[in-house]
């Protein structure tokens, strides 16, 4: 048998070669291509029903490729996030039938994928209760309505909302839902509606927060959660960023 190296080398990506491969090869040969800039479009190909762990950033995902991938129900690591200044635009229907199907998914990252919409993250949050990574950042439909979905989440340890439609309403139900009690990180750049009042709730409530970052977020001043008098201070967060405006 040739090696993982050679098959990338020569193009070997047919559906009618790599079937016949053991399951461990395909991943090999799928992510050494998608590495070398290759295979973008025959991601279908390579799937298998024990994959665990299928990332495909800067890849050609047609919402064919979804179906496909919704028949991996053992997957717990997704990563399908475009090429740089790019954006997806999936079917949402396609997407819900792909979350409704992955029930022992950790993490997830989605990037700037218009099809993500607030429908399609209540479906995830309902059928991925395992889920404790989530990366949506870019997805500009989501609203509030979403983030009332991701309070719901046991397990939830990071959450990357940046660049979303959500403001306060989020924000409060976050801090209110269980996930308060697992958050460790909540990545909020470029959300232009949340402000001083839900972001101090927020940090009040959820003990093991020790990341976040609001940067470019015109309605936080960050007056309120700086010093060793803050709940920023008392809380002892490792790691927080944001930008001023004066």
């Amino acid at each position: 048998m040739m090696s993982v190296q050679t098959l990338v080398d020569l193009n070997h990506f047919e559906v009618t070669y790599v079937q016949n491969l053991p399951d461990i090869v395909k991943e090999d040969v799928l992510n050494l291509a998608l590495r070398n800039g290759k295979a973008q479009k025959c991601i279908s190909n390579f799937l298998h029903p024990n994959i665990k762990n299928l990332h495909i950033n800067e890849s050609t995902i047609s919402n064919d490729d979804l179906h496909n991938i919704s028949r991996c129900k053992k997957i717990r690591s997704l990563q399908m996030n475009p090429p740089t200044q790019h954006q997806y635009n999936h079917c949402s229907l396609a997407l819900k039938q792909l979350f409704t199907s992955l029930p022992q998914l950790v993490k997830l990252h989605v990037q700037r994928n218009q099809g993500v919409t607030d429908d399609v993250l209540a479906a995830l949050t309902t059928h991925c209760p395992l889920l404790q990574e989530l990366d949506v950042s870019g997805c500009h439909t989501l609203s509030d309505r979403s983030a009332v979905s991701l309070a719901t989440l046991h397990n939830l340890q990071s959450a990357n909302l940046s660049s979303t439609s959500i403001g306060d309403e989020s924000l409060l139900a976050m801090a209110d839902g269980v996930c308060s009690q697992t958050l460790t990180e909540v990545i909020l750049n470029n959300c232009v509606n949340i402000t001083d009042k839900s972001l101090n709730v927020l940090i009040n409530k959820c003990c093991n927060l020790s990341i976040l970052a609001c940067g470019n977020c015109p309605k936080v001043s960050g007056d309120n959660h700086l010093g060793p008098g803050s709940d920023l201070g008392k809380n002892k967060k490792k790691q927080v960023t944001w930008t001023f405006y004066f």
